[in-house]
């Protein structure tokens, strides 16, 4: 076995327990399933419409959306071999979203504010130029993001992301994870139930608060401008320190 060819095999390796296990598959599973209760009510998680939902599901868009949790940086479990980048699960979800467009899953409005959640995530890494990481201790720019990263995910809630189809649950759970990567970095933790009382905890707030707004699409461009806003406020000191 070739050097390249046994490197690949140990990345495979590690991978395959993030991808049925943590944080993608049952631990995905069963954040998917509080996600749309948590969004939709208790009618989202009956057995006929989760079915219905299933029947419907595009199958390419929700496995790259899984793929991209299952490369995050989470702890709890082992890191892979060759750490990926923001940029790979990043542009895992952007395809994801594209083919929710192409399948008429996805509006105009919801492309917008999948726009802004990626320019927040990024802002972590232009300031301190790591592949996942972020400075040694809170700045203006990773407040800034992770608060725009979360009310991005409210806004798409209101725009329908994630209630309209099974990919758009795992694309949006997968943001929400990115948005709280540059916790782990101010906080020692060891085990993986931290992290997951963590998304569980911020799951329900966001869930709560997208509930408490009015509907329509006003609540989602005024919640879609306020990321926005935070965004290339966070944006600006992260491009100054990264000089």
């Amino acid at each position: 076995m070739t050097p390249e060819l046994a490197a690949f095999s140990d990345w495979t390796l590690a991978l395959l327990p993030r991808l049925f296990l943590y944080p993608g598959g049952l631990w995905l599973l069963a954040a998917l399933l509080l996600f749309r209760s948590a969004s939709g009510g208790l009618p989202a998680v009956q057995p006929s419409r989760l079915l219905h939902d299933l029947a419907r599901v595009n199958l390419l868009s929700a496995a790259l959306a899984w793929t991209a949790i299952a490369l995050l940086p989470f702890p709890g479990i082992p890191p892979l071999p060759y750490p990926v980048d923001r940029f790979v699960p990043l542009a895992l979800l952007a395809l994801s979203f594209l083919l929710d467009i192409k399948g008429g899953k996805a509006s105009p409005l919801q492309g917008v504010v999948t726009a802004i959640v990626t320019l927040a995530v990024l802002i972590p890494s232009i300031e301190s130029r790591t592949l996942f990481g972020t400075s040694a201790h809170p700045t203006i720019a990773v407040v800034a993001s992770s608060l725009a990263v979360g009310i991005a995910l409210v806004a798409l809630l209101q725009a329908g992301e994630g209630q309209q189809s099974i990919s758009g649950g795992v694309r949006w759970l997968s943001w929400l994870c990115l948005g709280l990567l540059p916790l782990w970095q101010f906080i020692a933790v060891e085990g993986a139930w931290l992290p997951s009382l963590t998304v569980v905890v911020a799951l329900l707030l966001l869930c709560g608060l997208s509930r408490l707004l009015p509907d329509g699409g006003r609540a989602a461009v005024w919640a879609a401008s306020s990321a926005l806003f935070l965004a290339l406020l966070g944006l600006l000191p992260a491009l100054l320190a990264s000089v």
